[in-house]
């Protein structure tokens, strides 16, 4: 089985359009950024994963907290600079969720990687997506796991075609 991508080129052709990769698309369009742009900051991203020693994959999981919500529009300000945690794995996520004591039981949501990109765009509070490692490492005195972080600024300067 053959792991490695593809060049842009390739993938774009190869690409079938998904549910999850149209709401990225529209999320892109709606903040005024040109949606060509957007393919361009999948792959990168991708190509960044697979360089960090992740199979690239579509899907990852992250665990949802309750509480009430990132405060989005109007002139509500901003929450404290957030960390959007993704795991390859369902496992992985819940293995951290319960060496860090989240919750007794772990409410696990699975999303496309576009699904992610497209969080980030909505939440300015979101700074950064972090990919766990595998297997997961968890370093004293740190509260996220190692792993691979992408963030939002780079999401816009791609986005803007810088």
């Amino acid at each position: 089985m053959n792991l490695t991508r593809q060049p842009y080129q390739n993938w774009q052709r190869r690409s079938v359009p998904t549910y999850s990769n149209s709401v990225f698309l529209e999320i892109v369009r709606q903040q005024g950024f040109d949606p060509r742009q957007a393919a361009v900051a999948l792959e990168t991203l991708n190509v960044r994963l697979l360089a960090h020693g992740h199979i690239t994959r579509a899907n990852f999981y992250v665990y949802r907290v309750g509480g009430r919500g990132i405060n989005i529009g109007d002139d509500a300000p901003l929450e404290r600079p957030r960390v959007l945690l993704a795991f390859a794995t369902a496992d992985t996520a819940l293995s951290f969720a319960q060496r860090s004591g989240l919750g007794n039981s772990p409410r696990l949501v699975r999303m496309h990687i576009s699904q992610l990109l497209a969080i980030m765009l909505q939440r300015p509070a979101i700074r950064s997506l972090l990919v766990a490692n595998e297997p997961l490492l968890l370093e004293p005195e740190r509260y996220l796991p190692v792993g691979l972080r992408f963030q939002r600024n780079e999401l816009l300067d791609m986005l803007k075609g810088a």
